[in-house]
């Protein structure tokens, strides 16, 4: 009687090593996810508020892209960003690294719309931060 309650416990502790081994296995995942094994609910129908969070993303990020787009035409509008910045925030190794990308981008691009196109967005929305990358953007020609 005892056998039947503990086969779940034995059968898991017997796949487990396997389990373990395959998980990062993109193929395996892919082929599970196909079969629909080892999937939650929330994968196979996702909530409605996560639908409709995905659908309202794509005309969000287009808006602050050209917001980004805007600052760096508009003085003051940069100004009044720039104001509202927190200068003393630390920064870590990726900000930095992503400040000297930027930097070095836009120093190379000959005009503004050069400038976006080399930035990627990450390293845009970091400009957006960035007084000294704000200026940059400021002074391309059209």
């Amino acid at each position: 009687n005892q056998i039947i309650w503990l086969s779940p416990i034995i059968i898991g502790l017997f796949l487990s090593p396997w389990l373990s081994r395959h998980s990062g296995n993109i193929g395996l995942g892919k082929w599970l996810a196909k079969k629909r094994i080892l999937l939650i609910p929330e994968e196979i129908t996702p909530p409605a508020i996560e639908t409709a969070a995905e659908a309202d993303s794509a005309p969000f990020a287009a808006c602050r892209a050209q917001r980004i787009a805007d600052l760096g035409r508009n003085r003051e509008l940069a100004a009044q960003h720039i104001a509202a910045l927190d200068l003393d925030a630390p920064q870590n190794t990726k900000e930095r690294l992503l400040h000297i990308t930027a930097k070095a981008k836009l120093q190379e691009a000959r005009h503004y719309a050069e400038a976006l196109k080399y930035l990627t967005p990450q390293e845009l929305l970091h400009a957006a931060g960035s007084p000294e990358l704000i200026e940059l953007l400021l002074n391309l020609p059209e």
